[in-house]
C-alpha cells in the first residue's frame, strides 16, 4: 500500500511569530495561519465574506544546514504577511490539564514556504521595487533546499 501525505495550503499569518523554541539539538517556530474558501457573491453581485476560515497550526524546524523554511519563516514572516506551505499532516495528542481527557489536533509540518504577498493584500512584486542581486551575491533565500545526506538517513522509510 502506497502512502503519500502532502498538504500544501495558500494562507495569512494570524500573529507575529514568537521566538522559536530549543526541541532537542533543533530549534522549531509555530506560525498560525488562516485559510478561507473563495468569496461568493449574492444576488446584488456584492461579494460574500467566509464565515467559516480554518486555523491550521505550522511547524517549520530549523535544518543542519541552516538552509530551509525555518529561516525564511522567522526571517520575513509576521502577522498578515500571504504564503504557499507545503508539508505533511500531523497529529498533536495530549490530556487536558483540567479535566484529564484526551485531546487531539491536526497540524502541518513545514517542509517548504513561498512568499506571495505583503500584508496589505498586494502583490509583493508590485509593492516593492525587486532589488536585483549585485554580481558575487545571493537572491533571496528559497526555502525548497534538498535534504542532506544526513537528514535523508534520518528518514524512518
Amino acid at each position: 500500500m502506497a502512502i503519500f501525505n502532502q498538504f500544501t495550503f495558500i494562507g495569512r499569518v494570524t500573529a507575529d511569530l514568537e521566538a522559536p523554541r530549543q526541541a532537542g539539538k533543533s530549534q522549531v517556530v509555530k506560525v498560525r495561519m488562516v485559510v478561507s474558501q473563495p468569496g461568493k457573491k449574492d444576488g446584488s453581485g456584492n461579494w460574500i465574506k467566509d464565515e467559516n476560515p480554518n486555523f491550521i497550526d505550522v511547524e517549520f524546524w530549523q535544518r543542519e544546514n541552516g538552509k530551509g523554511p525555518f529561516e525564511v519563516a522567522v526571517q520575513f514572516l509576521s502577522k498578515g504577511s500571504e504564503i504557499l506551505v507545503s508539508g505533511s499532516l500531523e497529529m498533536d495528542s495530549w490530556l487536558d490539564k483540567t479535566d484529564g481527557s484526551k485531546r487531539s489536533k491536526h497540524k502541518v509540518r513545514g517542509d517548504s514556504i513561498q512568499l506571495l504577498g505583503d500584508r496589505k493584500g498586494g502583490d509583493a512584486a508590485e509593492s516593492k521595487p525587486a532589488a536585483q542581486p549585485q554580481r558575487g551575491q545571493q537572491s533571496q533565500p528559497t526555502a525548497s533546499v534538498p535534504m542532506t545526506k544526513a537528514e535523508e538517513e534520518s528518514l524512518p522509510f
